[in-house]
């Protein structure tokens, strides 16, 4: 058994219980995710670790913010993105019905997320050490200790820490609010 085994079996439960909470398939969260079922059966079962962006789809598909995938015993996802970069992202704690998730960002030097993600709301960065870039959408940016930057998290973004020097950022992020569906009773 690794040590990566007990932490992936945490964040599959997670992601089984609220896909039962909900009442979907594998099948079918997988596509309101847009991931194959195969995917989404191994994460269950603690067989891969899902990566950032995987999460968040996922989470986004189920209406529940990603934190309450990472949230574990120590607080947090600690290892390595999909990517096997040693992207760490740490949920903060903060109950359940917050509006604002926050989360601690580490990208080793060198390092980049793989893979772009996006989600609902806003996201307000602060680098807390070190340099590097973000890349929204197309536009990029460059980071160093003390930025604060806002973006619309709909746009595909990642973490790029420079060469020499790890990055280390808050991110803190305002869930878009869903709308009622609109009622068709008169």
């Amino acid at each position: 058994m690794t040590d990566a085994e007990p932490l992936d079996r945490r964040i599959g439960d997670a992601v089984r219980a609220a896909r039962r909470d909900r009442q979907l398939t594998t099948r079918q969260l997988a596509g309101l995710a847009g991931i194959s079922q195969p995917t989404l059966s191994n994460i269950e079962n603690g067989r891969v670790r899902a990566g950032v962006a995987t999460l968040y789809q996922i989470a986004e598909a189920l209406g529940v913010p990603p934190a309450r995938f990472l949230a574990d015993d120590t607080g947090g996802q600690d290892g390595h993105d999909e990517s096997g970069h040693g992207v760490r992202l740490r949920a903060l704690p903060a109950p359940a019905e917050a509006q604002l998730e926050a989360y601690e960002v580490t990208v080793p030097a060198g390092c980049s997320e793989e893979q772009a993600f996006q989600h609902e709301g806003e996201d307000v960065i602060v680098v807390l050490s070190g340099r590097g870039e973000l890349t929204v959408g197309e536009r990029t940016f460059a980071l160093a200790e003390g930025d604060v930057l806002w973006i619309d998290a709909t746009s595909p973004h990642r973490f790029t820490a420079a060469p020499t020097e790890a990055l280390w950022a808050q991110v803190v992020t305002a869930r878009a609010r869903r709308r009622p569906a609109a009622s068709t009773d008169n």
